[in-house]
């Protein structure tokens, strides 16, 4: 009999997905309340700062986080990790400088920097965050520390949307939304550091070279990496540079809550995939297709059931809970849903390239995913085409891509 690479601990998935309703819960009710203190144009400038963060972010780390969870010991995984502090503070410095020294020097009839400095300072300050927030979660993640993984999400979005709500009662403006951000990324990365005991580092002395890393690999998964974030975000950067920040905000909070049981539930489950499946290849324990089809199987009837209940229901409830500034938000949720399902089974199967090594083969589909992409999206500028037409060409190219590495994956793995 083939022993099983994941083991489906129903005590360990229950915390977790519990958890994951607790955090849509809070974000629900979150989103009900900043919905009526912000509007659709600070949401979109909020949005743009945090797209740009999430797309500096693994710029910083070198995604290093990716590495520590299947390492072999421990001491490799914490050499890991204090590389990937050092990479993010040191790259972060100097990205900064050197956004400080192209604004200083730089005339304005050149490069009018004047309305872009602020963002782009504060995008790398909470990059360097993000950085320092994935590197800590992995090394929880890889000690399966799932009861620590399963309350941050509680913890990280409880103090964001209070943050942000108490700080929009203050003439603050957007700003409120931002440091909102800032606050609860803080808080979390201190939350997780005293459970698993260990400190978030922000050290300028380079450590030990990690071993089980290699150059070929970080440039590879790193361009991967930024190539599925742009992807994530394109249809957000387009419309915010070819509409206005209204229809900017009103997408992104369309997208922020249609990706809610992505990030949450999907997010999960690949994470317990990931360090389940890695804790298993260090003890010489290799998935087969067979259990691949049952992981897919069970994964397909989940996101089936999500995916039913967001496309009956979601476009109907946002409309009765938000208010008329964000009218548009329903809309858009049913636009994007018919695709959401896929993303979801995506989203929550990609682990296995980490788990088998392939780096080369996720690279060739994120780049791939990124080029389609871009070319759908420059036709739709070019030809004139409608938001609601180049919605459905971006989602539906980046759907069958997905389906082609789904396929791909069941490929690799042995019977």
């Amino acid at each position: 009999m083939v022993e099983k690479s994941i083991i489906w601990s129903k005590s360990t998935l229950f915390r977790l997905f519990t958890s994951s309703a607790a955090s849509i819960l809070i974000v629900s009710l979150g989103t009900l309340l900043i919905t009526r203190i912000y509007t659709p144009s600070e949401f979109g400038k909020f949005s743009f700062v945090l797209s740009l963060a999430m797309l500096i972010a693994p710029l910083l780390t070198a995604t290093y986080e990716i590495f520590i969870v299947p390492s072999q010991t421990e001491e490799e995984s914490l050499l890991i990790y204090k590389n990937g502090c050092y990479r993010a503070l040191k790259t972060a410095a100097t990205l900064l400088m050197a956004t400080t020294c192209i604004y200083l020097v730089v005339p304005d009839r050149i490069l009018d920097l004047n309305s872009y400095i602020g963002p782009i300072s504060l995008a790398i300050m909470l990059a360097l965050i993000y950085g320092i927030y994935n590197l800590i979660t992995q090394i929880a993640l890889r000690r399966l520390d799932y009861a620590t993984v399963s309350s941050r999400a509680l913890i990280q979005n409880g103090t964001i949307y209070s943050s942000q709500s108490a700080l929009g009662n203050l003439p603050l403006k957007g700003w409120g939304l931002i440091i909102g951000e800032f606050i609860g990324r803080i808080v979390t990365v201190i939350f997780i550091s005293k459970r698993i005991k260990l400190k978030p580092l922000f050290i300028f002395q380079r450590p030990a070279k990690a071993t089980s890393i290699f150059r070929s690999q970080i440039i590879s998964n790193t361009a991967a990496t930024i190539f599925e974030i742009i992807t994530a975000s394109s249809l957000f950067f387009y419309i915010y540079l070819t509409e206005n920040q209204e229809s900017s905000g009103n997408f992104a909070m369309a997208q922020k809550l249609l990706t809610v049981p992505i990030i949450l539930f999907g997010t999960t489950t690949a994470q317990y995939l990931f360090a389940n499946g890695s804790h298993s290849v260090r003890l010489g324990i290799h998935m087969t297709r067979t259990e691949l089809d049952q992981i897919l199987k069970r994964l397909a009837i989940i996101s089936l059931a999500i995916g039913a209940v967001v496309f009956l229901f979601g476009s109907l409830a946002i409309d009765l809970i938000l208010n008329s500034n964000w009218e548009s938000v329903g809309s858009l949720i049913a636009l994007m849903s018919p695709y959401f399902v896929i993303s979801l089974i995506w989203t929550q199967l990609s682990f296995t390239f980490y788990t088998k090594d392939m780096w080369r083969p996720y690279f060739f589909f994120a780049s791939f995913r990124f080029c389609s992409t871009t070319a759908v999206l420059l036709l739709c500028y070019l030809t004139d085409l409608s938001l609601s037409v180049s919605i459905h060409l971006v989602l539906g190219i980046n759907s069958i891509i997905s389906l082609i590495a789904i396929g791909f994956l069941r490929k690799k793995h042995q019977r």
